[in-house]
């Protein structure tokens, strides 16, 4: 699992660094061409290297309402999520369509798998606690670190102007504390309560998210290192008890059905983070500006005089009036950029404040304390 979580995190992270190098030194569609060799060779490599279990129960009968309803319910998720922010949310007819579709879809699919004698997936296990509780706690593990993953070198580029190259290459200190977690997490697991280990790993992952509230229009690049390395130590901390404890108690023949189902409400949180937090920043900012737009007011003294200052230098090359329009552009583009930041540091103060909240649930979970 540390080898697994390892691949996730460094994945994850390379794929913004490359991406932002093959942006800034190529054409952006070799993004996506690069990804035809990568896919035809894995195949070959599962082919060679993953064998068929000839123990492996094939089931009776193949759920197919459940995988149509499964089906549905993600493919119209991903289009309203992916595409609302672009289109106003419910502002638009087809959104509002889409998004009953996908959640009457999830509903039956709820209730026909449960309902089923033979489902496709197994509901039925989230009646164990340390699976359910392990889901969850999975699941906001996965939220927080793609929040920053997709926040962060975002952040760096549109409001401190560093190209796409070094925007990615900004998360790579969390590959350093993974690796240097990946040689004692075993010895850690093995000897310490995991209960314990994970609410140390979601202090530090809400640590490390509330450091990011302090990111300005002077943060230097070697500002954004010391929360990367603890962020990534916080990840491993999580990721690797969870994994081993959401699994723990269920029963063999469960196995494979409980990771598919913990992998996917992983996926679907994913999901939700990303679009939810863009969301979130753009109507943040907005809100923010609401409220600075009342110092660029001509009866606030501090305002005048700057606008003052800044109306004369223009009026080197410029007539007045029109200096003084540049002038007030010149401001308003600043308020803008500050309703930004703070809207950033509200996302991430949040998704911090979330990750506190998960520390008391991790104790939850039962653990083999003999183990332990």
């Amino acid at each position: 699992m540390a080898l697994f979580a390892l691949a996730v995190m460094v994945s994850s992270i390379m794929g913004p660094t490359v991406g932002g190098f093959i942006v800034d030194n190529s054409s952006w569609l070799w993004i996506y061409l690069m990804n035809i060799p990568v896919g035809i060779i894995s195949c070959f490599l599962i082919h060679m290297f993953i064998p068929e279990n000839p123990n492996r129960i094939k089931p009776k009968k193949v759920d197919v309402i459940g995988f149509i309803l499964l089906a549905v319910w993600l493919f119209t998720m991903q289009v309203v999520l992916d595409k609302g922010e672009q289109y106003n949310w419910f502002d638009t007819s087809w959104v509002c369509w889409l998004s009953g579709i996908s959640f009457f879809s999830f509903v039956f699919f709820v209730v026909w798998e449960i309902e089923n004698k033979n489902p496709m997936v197994n509901l039925r296990i989230l009646k164990d606690k340390n699976f359910a509780i392990g889901t969850y706690l999975g699941a906001f593990v996965n939220m927080i670190i793609y929040v920053t993953i997709v926040l962060l070198p975002k952040y760096l580029q549109s409001i401190m102007g560093y190209t796409a190259y070094l925007g990615g290459l900004s998360l790579a200190p969390r590959v350093i504390s993974c690796l240097i977690m990946l040689c004692i997490i075993d010895k850690l697991v093995a000897t310490i309560d995991n209960r314990v280990l994970i609410a140390v790993g979601f202090v530090f992952i809400g640590v490390s998210t509330y450091y990011y509230t302090n990111l300005t229009l002077m943060t230097s690049f070697g500002f954004i290192i010391l929360p990367n390395i603890l962020l990534g130590v916080g990840v491993i901390l999580t990721f690797i008890p969870i994994s081993g404890l959401v699994l723990g108690t269920l029963p063999k023949t469960e196995l494979s059905n409980g990771a598919g189902l913990h992998s996917l409400a992983k996926c679907v949180a994913t999901v939700l983070s990303i679009s939810l937090s863009s969301t979130m920043v753009a109507r943040l900012s907005q809100v923010h500006q609401t409220y600075l737009v009342q110092n660029l007011s001509l009866t606030n003294p501090v305002y005048y005089h700057r606008l003052s200052i800044m109306t004369h230098k223009f009026m080197v090359s410029l007539p007045e009036v029109i200096a003084m329009h540049k002038a007030g552009a010149v401001y308003y583009k600043q308020l803008i950029v500050q309703s930004k930041i703070f809207a950033y540091s509200d996302v991430f103060a949040l998704f911090a404040l979330v990750a506190f909240l998960m520390i008391p649930l991790g104790f939850l979970l039962k653990v083999n304390l003999k183990k332990s």
